[in-house]
């Protein structure tokens, strides 16, 4: 039996551990990646191969630790990963990522998906890193990109797998690998819904009594922007790290005035809740803050003037000329100039034969 031909593929990509689901049809399963539903998203440069990411990374780092990066996802603010003395572009060490865990899908489907969605910290909503992360995609090879943030998808799962009714509401609190992510979702006739904005810290790093304190605070203005109370919600539900810690819990319960609970395997949660939301809750780059399309657009410009400048030098070593082909944006300026010139000379002559001269 052939696979579906329309399908629909969610990844989170994890400071530390990168999950992709797939929905074909109703439903939403989570990827294999060398026989586990679970990759780490390190990664590691073999510079007779290239880069490498999912468990022959993991397996090349402990031999040859100075080519390994554990958390390529932290450093896509950086312009460049140094990677056993090579210089990376740290979008690129972060596509590796993508497309490994693009590709085995693609494998287990047989053609490419219709959709993908990626998730992000909500932090990083207006941040250049958003538009660094679209750029990784975009190297990845990915197409048909969307974005949500990585707390909406979780809780589009616990309304799934809790069949919480229509006019329920819920807040979650995510943390991992250094960034805070938290939203006030509502359960509408036609689909979960954000209610307010969601909220964010990045970076976060949950050690101490001070950072456990305004993790709860992050929450609690998230929910107090949404306009509800806590005793409007259905749960307060908290993620990954945020649920193996219990003075999180105990500050939250304090704070907010209701006991939060686990989610049961996160990670999964956000994948698989984000392959099964409805459109709506997803966004295009294009759509996203000025900062995040600047962020994009410098990037790629960046990535062609080092294609250019790396043409030129080869064009040196062979002793080459540059070809004329190469050199056109030289002579825009007066192309431009001279169109202009003349559409100036033709308005005037049609305005004078209007006029009878």
């Amino acid at each position: 039996m052939s696979a579906p031909a329309d399908w629909t593929l969610a990844i989170d990509f994890g400071s530390t551990t990168s999950v992709a689901a797939i929905r074909a049809g109703e439903h939403a399963e989570l990827v294999e990646v060398d026989g586990a539903t679970s990759m780490s998203s390190g990664v590691f440069l073999d510079p007779a191969i290239g880069l490498l990411a999912g468990a022959p990374a993991a397996q090349r780092a402990a031999q040859s630790p100075q080519f390994f990066e554990p958390a390529p996802r932290r450093r896509l603010q950086e312009e460049k990963v140094t990677l056993g003395g090579f210089d990376m572009p740290a979008t690129e060490v972060a596509a590796a990522v993508l497309e490994r865990l693009h590709e085995e899908a693609c494998r287990t489907q047989g053609t490419p998906p219709t959709k993908v969605r990626l998730t992000f910290p909500a932090g990083w909503t207006g941040s250049p890193k958003l538009g660094a992360l679209g750029l990784a995609a975009v190297t990845a090879g990915i197409q048909n990109v969307r974005f949500a943030p990585e707390a909406v998808a979780a809780a589009q799962h616990i309304v799934n797998t809790e069949d919480l009714p229509v006019g329920a509401r819920l807040a979650i609190l995510d943390l991992a690998g250094g960034a805070l992510d938290c939203a006030v979702l509502e359960n509408t006739w036609w689909g979960l819904v954000v209610v307010g904005v969601p909220g964010g810290l990045d970076p976060f790093n949950a050690d101490g009594v001070t950072d456990v304190q305004a993790a709860a605070h992050e929450l609690a203005a998230t929910i107090e922007a949404s306009g509800l109370t806590a005793d409007q919600l259905a749960g307060v539900y908290l993620g990954r790290g945020a649920a193996d810690s219990p003075d999180l819990t105990t500050a939250v319960e304090k704070l907010v005035g209701v006991t939060p609970r686990p989610i049961p395997d996160p990670a999964a949660a956000i994948a698989l809740g984000a392959a099964v939301a409805d459109d709506d809750l997803f966004t295009t780059i294009g759509s996203l803050s000025k900062a995040t399309r600047q962020a994009a657009m410098a990037r790629n410009k960046a990535a062609g003037n080092a294609v250019m400048a790396a043409g030129a030098t080869a064009a040196r070593d062979f002793g080459e000329d540059e070809p004329e082909g190469d050199i056109w944006w030289r002579d825009s300026g007066m192309a431009i100039t001279t169109t202009l010139i003349a559409l100036g000379f033709l308005m005037y002559l049609i305005v004078y034969v209007i006029g009878g001269g």
